[in-house]
C-alpha cells in the first residue's frame, strides 16, 4: 500500500495514481499501524496541529518497537524546514529497522540508576556493529533514598521493583542482572564505600537481581556524553541530580579525576520553600515551570500567580525573590566544584587542572533549569554546553533526555565490559573492615578538620568547614541586598 500525505495536492497530479490519498496526519498514523504501507510521501504542513513531521515520529517510533517494517518514502514538501525534519525522523527509522537485522541475540544490558529523586531503569541491546540500541527507559519515584544512599532500604526495594517491572512490562524481557552504577560518599572512604554499596547490594539481591557491573556515577555520565569525534581535550562533565552532583574531568579521553558534590536539585527546591514559605511541592513546581538561575533585570518586580488546586487560595510571586533565591545557590553550587577542582593535588590549581581548552557539559534533570548554563559560564569561565547521550541508538525523546544521560551511560559502560570483571566489585569481595574505635577531639577545629577529610555523610559542610550546605544559600551568605518578599495568599 502507497500514501500520499496532503491536505491540497492530489496525488495522480504527480505520478502517483495508485497512492492512497491521506489529509491529516491522524489518518495517516491509523493506516501506518497496520504495518500494510510499503511507501508514503510526505508534505510537512497540514493545515492541522499535527504535521508531517509528527507522521515520520510515529513512524520512527513503530520502526524502534518492532512494530511495522520499514516503508520507502519520499518528502514533496515546499517547507525546507519541514522537509529537514521529516527527513531527520525517517533515516533515524531506518537505522533503527537496520540495526534489528544485526542484533546479536542475548547482548542485553541493563543499567540501574537509584538516585534521591527517581530510580532509572536503561535496557539496551548491544548490534553486532559494536552499536548499541537503547530499547527502552523506565522510571520510578525514589523513596528510601538520601544523597545517593540507601536510608530505607523497603522503601528503596519496593521503588526499584517497580521501575524493573516497568521495564520488563514495556519491553517484554525478563530482567535478572543489571549494572549498578554508584555516587554520593561512596567515592571517598573505602571502608565506608564497601558498607554502603554493600546496603544497596542486599536491597537487589531482596528482589532477586543480580550485579554484573559496578561503575562509578560520574564515569557513566561521562562514557554516555563523550564523541569520538570530539574536538575539545578536556571536558568537565557536571551531573546535577535531585540529591548529589558528580563531576569528573576528562583529558585526552582519560578520566583525570572526579568527585561528587553533596547538594542537587533538592537543595535549591528547599531553598524556595523556606525563602518564600511554600510548601514543598510547591516549590518543586514553581521551579520548573518558573524558575530561573539568571538575576531577573527587569526594572519593575513582575509576580507569578501560582494556581492551587481544590478551590484553595492561590499564591502571589515575585519573580526576582524566586530567581535571586535560585542564582544564589546554583552560584555557590558551581563556584565549591571550581574550588575542589583548583584545591586537587598537592600544587594544584584551577588553570593547572583546566588549561584553555576545556569545555563544560552539563547534564542531568538540573541542567533543564532555566539560565543555568550562563551561571556556569560566569563561575568557570569557560564555554559551557547541554550534553545528552552520544553513540546509541533511540528515539530523540530519550536520548536528548538529560535525566537518562548516566542511565545509558552504565549500559554503554557495561557493553564495553566483562560482566562480572569491573574493578569496582572489587570492593565488595573483600570483609568489610570493624568499626573503628569512637574517636575524641580536643577542639572544634580538629573535628572540622577531621569532618573534611573523612566526609562523613551525616554532615554537609562547605568545603572551608564554616557552614552547612543543607541550609538554604541566601541565609549563610546573604541576598547581596535584594529584598525577599515571601509568597502571599491572594
Amino acid at each position: 500500500m502507497q500514501l500520499w500525505l496532503d491536505d491540497i495536492r492530489d496525488p495522480k497530479d504527480h505520478g502517483k495514481p495508485d497512492a492512497i490519498w491521506v489529509k491529516t496526519a491522524e489518518e495517516a498514523m491509523a493506516i501506518l499501524r497496520k504495518g500494510e504501507v510499503s511507501f508514503i510521501s510526505f508534505d510537512h504542513d497540514l493545515g492541522t496541529e499535527l504535521d508531517g513531521h509528527d507522521v515520520a515520529s510515529e513512524i520512527e517510533r513503530l520502526v524502534f518497537e518492532d512494530k511495522i517494517p520499514m516503508p520507502q518514502w519520499a518528502v514533496h514538501s515546499a517547507n525546507p524546514v519541514g522537509e529537514a525534519e521529516i527527513t531527520a525522523a525517517m533515516k533515524s527509522a531506518e537505522r533503527f529497522s537496520n540495526s534489528s537485522q544485526n542484533v546479536t541475540r542475548n547482548n542485553i544490558h541493563v543499567g540501574l540508576e537509584i538516585g534521591t529523586s527517581k530510580i532509572c531503569v536503561c535496557v539496551s541491546e548491544g548490534i553486532s556493529d559494536g552499536t548499541l540500541k537503547i530499547l527502552g527507559i523506565a522510571v520510578a519515584p525514589s523513596l528510601g533514598v538520601r544523597k545517593g544512599q540507601i536510608v530505607d532500604p523497603i522503601a528503596a526495594a519496593e521503588c526499584i521493583r517497580m521501575a524493573i517491572q516497568d521495564a520488563e512490562d514495556n519491553i517484554g524481557i525478563e530482567i535478572k542482572k543489571v549494572s549498578l552504577a554508584f555516587t554520593g560518599s561512596n567515592i571517598f572512604s573505602t571502608s565506608f564505600r564497601r558498607s554502603r554499596i554493600q546496603r544497596t547490594l542486599d536491597c537487589l539481591e531482596s528482589l532477586q537481581l543480580e550485579v554484573v557491573n559496578l561503575v562509578p556515577s560520574c564515569m557513566a555520565c561521562s562514557t554516555a556524553l563523550f564523541s569520538p569525534q570530539e574536538k575539545s581535550p578536556r571536558v568537565l562533565a557536571i551531573d546535577l541530580g535531585g540529591g548529589t552532583t558528580d563531576y569528573s574531568l576528562t583529558f585526552a579521553d582519560a578520566f583525570q579525576f572526579s568527585g561528587v558534590i553533596m547538594v542537587g536539585g533538592d537543595h535549591i527546591t528547599n531553598d524556595i520553600s523556606i525563602g518564600l514559605r511554600l510548601p514543598i511541592a510547591k516549590a518543586e513546581c514553581l521551579k520548573i515551570q518558573e524558575g530561573s538561575a539568571k538575576l531577573s533585570v527587569q526594572p519593575v518586580r513582575e509576580t507569578i500567580i501560582l494556581k492551587q488546586d481544590h478551590g484553595l487560595p492561590d499564591y502571589e510571586i515575585d519573580r526576582v525573590s524566586l530567581d535571586a533565591i535560585i542564582h544564589l545557590r546554583v552560584q555557590e553550587h558551581f563556584e565549591q566544584i571550581r574550588d575542589e577542582i583548583a584545591s586537587h593535588g598537592a600544587n594544584g590549581t584551577w588553570d593547572n587542572h583546566i588549561g584553555n581548552d576545556c569545555k563544560v557539559l552539563l547534564t542531568g534533570g538540573g541542567s533543564k533549569l532555566m539560565g543555568i548554563a550562563s551561571v556556569a559560564e560566569e563561575v568557570f569561565k569557560l564555554p559551557v554546553e547541554l550534553g545528552y547521550a552520544r553513540n546509541v541508538i533511540g528515539t530523540n525523546r530519550i536520548i536528548m533526555n538529560p535525566d537518562f544521560t548516566t542511565a545509558i551511560g552504565i549500559t554503554i559502560w557495561a557493553m564495553k565490559c566483562t560482566p562480572g570483571t569491573s574493578e569496582s566489585l572489587d570492593l565488595i569481595k573483600k570483609p568489610v573492615s570493624k568499626p573503628e574505635p569512637k574517636r575524641e577531639f580536643r577542639s572544634n577545629e580538629e573535628y572540622l578538620s577531621a569532618l573534611r577529610n573523612e566526609r562523613d555523610p551525616g554532615k554537609n559542610l562547605s568545603p572551608d568547614g564554616s557552614g552547612d550546605l543543607d541550609v538554604p544559600t541566601f541565609l549563610r551568605k546573604g541576598t547581596h541586598g535584594i529584598e525577599i518578599k515571601h509568597a502571599k495568599k491572594l
